[in-house]
């Protein structure tokens, strides 16, 4: 996208420029030299022929920048999965697959390519030279050129001639780059003209939290997808705990993804004390709302600076005091600079847990009404797993709890577990409710325990 931009910017700007500065020295040149004397066209046939023939290759570039761009898009993919390819021994596969199916084609579009771009400026030089050779010539030989061109003339010509020379060449390259400026233009404007997916909306309302979030006939599909969620109904209660269960796939991501309108529903409505969500504005949603998920985001920057994120104005003492809360104090301290110790990107010098943890702390400095937590103790350590889950007991206290959860045993104390299946919400209920029922909550429940629980 940048290297796109840049292209676009290039052409209208520094080559525009240029385009119309060597036309207007061509054309005034061409006045000067044919005011008095006769003049050929053959240099001004040549030139345009020139510039076609740069234009008929601009397709070609533009098609080298596409092929640049896949086999960006395709080195980066593999560096990200370096891992992966060590693991199951595929670095010759993955070097053969490179090489045929991309490298191997982008050699050859760029030598092309670049075999015609580099005839252009011979091939005016060469022509020059012939112009040249011709203004001599017919100058030595009037009677078979049937020109006379005195001394003076010749000379003016020859002047000419050279001096037209850079300029022809200049503009003989300009449909090339012109070109490729196109089609790098036509990328910007595809993502410039795409509607925004936010607006905001004249009228909007705050935000107001007191009394429950009603999910009143849901429903949700992707643009040209199969129905992700379908008529799902179901009402929270201010300061209760819903946990969302089921196999993956069944959409318990993309339903807590439509509570701070990640997303709208594509039927059904969510209102929030009584008022449609599609009625408040964004931002006083989102502030009401905090979000712990599996993929925790850290950015390259402090520590203070990534828990301080939820509330940029918050002092050190707050920060630490949510730090304190979130089990997280205790490893910031030991960090070679403590608060102000640089995370790397994505906090490559943390691992998961202590991620996890700065991530609760974050939520905990931001104090929000509502909850939100998306896989929060997935892929830890045991002790890892007990210092997060004791962070989340704390966090949750006092809230309204929306949790997706694959281990069962964090949502035991839930006030309502809801089944998702199938896109549907197939069962509801408390944990000894829905044990008891012997049913799709039941199966997950002795898949992970392994043994038959008793439930008093």
């Amino acid at each position: 996208m940048i290297a796109d931009a840049d292209q676009s910017k290039e052409a209208v700007t520094a080559a525009l420029a240029r385009f119309f500065q060597n036309l207007v020295l061509i054309v005034s040149l061409a006045i000067m030299t044919c005011g008095g004397s006769p003049c050929s066209p053959w240099p001004r046939r040549r030139s345009w022929c020139s510039a076609s023939g740069s234009c008929s290759n601009g397709s070609r570039r533009t098609r080298e920048w596409a092929g640049a761009r896949r086999i960006t898009a395709t080195v980066t993919e593999r560096l990200a999965a370096i891992k992966l390819i060590r693991a199951y021994g595929a670095e010759d596969l993955e070097s053969e697959r490179f090489a045929e199916q991309e490298a191997d084609r982008y050699r050859k579009r760029v030598i092309r390519t670049q075999r015609f771009a580099s005839l252009s400026s011979p091939a005016s030089e060469v022509f020059g030279g012939l112009v040249i050779i011709l203004i001599i010539w017919a100058a030595a030989n009037p009677a078979v050129s049937g020109v006379v061109l005195g001394p003076e003339v010749t000379i003016v010509f020859l002047g000419v001639a050279l001096k037209m020379m850079s300029p022809i060449k200049s503009i003989s390259q300009f449909p090339s780059a012109m070109a490729v400026a196109l089609g790098s233009a036509e990328r910007v404007f595809r993502w410039l003209d795409l509607p925004a997916v936010e607006r905001t909306e004249p009228g909007e309302l705050e935000a107001r939290f007191e009394r429950e979030i009603v999910f009143d006939r849901v429903s949700f599909a992707f643009p040209e997808g199969d129905p992700v969620l379908e008529d799902l109904s179901f009402t929270i209660p201010r300061g209760q705990v819903v946990a969302l269960v089921g196999p993956s796939g069944a959409g318990k991501t993309t339903l807590t993804e439509l509570l701070p309108r990640f997303h709208e529903p594509t039927g059904g409505q969510i209102l929030l004390d009584g008022v449609p969500l599609s009625r408040l504005s964004r931002r006083s949603l989102r502030d009401a709302i905090g979000w712990v998920s599996q993929d925790t985001v850290v950015l390259n920057d402090t520590v203070f600076a990534n828990i301080a994120y939820a509330r940029p104005e918050a002092g050190r003492e707050q920060v630490v005091a949510a730090a304190r809360a979130a089990n997280a104090l205790d490893f910031i301290e030991r960090l070679p600079a403590g608060f102000d110790t640089l995370l790397g990107e994505r906090g490559t010098r943390l691992s998961g847990g202590q991620r996890q943890r700065v991530a609760i702390a974050r939520a905990l400095l931001r104090d929000p009404p509502i909850l939100i937590l998306d896989e929060a103790t997935s892929a830890l350590d045991p002790e890892s797993e007990r210092l997060v889950q004791e962070a989340i007991d704390r966090v949750m206290e006092n809230r309204t709890v929306l949790v997706v959860a694959h281990r069962l045993s964090t949502v035991r104390h839930a006030d309502q577990i809801l089944v998702l299946d199938d896109a549907r919400i197939v069962e509801r209920g408390t944990h000894a409710e829905l044990h008891a029922a012997n049913g799709r909550y039941r199966r997950l429940h002795d898949l992970q325990f392994q043994i038959p629980e008793t439930v008093s």
